[in-house]
């Protein structure tokens, strides 16, 4: 099964010493666009792969040291044209400032989480006031 590793999605910074670390979203968007009009396809990670060849026209997609970018410019690329992405992380970088464990915390998992203790308390407290908790 052949391999396409990426290390970071979006515009290069100016004056960034390792230009070929970045992809652009649209060269990153067509690249999908032509590997799905060949009919490939992501396996389910985490499954054996085919013990010979590649019939089914697998390709593994992934990205190098979880950076923030390949989740703000890549997830909805990904989705749309319905493949799966492994990103590997450097332990020592996770909570970093550009890091997609950090960007993943806060957006997808502390807000959220926040909402949802909040509106757990509006309901006991409701619940309260109506007498329904007298233990509380």
């Amino acid at each position: 099964m052949p391999w396409l590793m990426y290390h970071k999605l979006g515009p290069r910074p100016r004056g960034v010493r390792l230009k070929g670390l970045y992809i652009s979203r649209p060269l990153f968007e067509r690249q999908l666009s032509e590997l799905q009009a060949a009919g490939f396809t992501t396996p389910a990670y985490g499954l054996p792969p085919a013990p010979e060849g590649n019939a089914d026209r697998n390709i593994a997609l992934t990205f190098d040291d979880g950076f923030a970018n390949v989740f703000q410019q890549g997830l909805e690329p990904l989705a749309r044209y319905g493949y799966r992405a492994m990103v590997f992380l450097v332990p020592d970088l996770i909570g970093g400032p550009l890091s997609l464990i950090r960007f993943y915390a806060f957006h997808v998992a502390v807000l959220p989480l926040t909402i949802l203790v909040l509106s757990v308390i509006h309901l006991f407290t409701i619940r309260k006031q109506q007498g329904l908790l007298p233990y509380l």
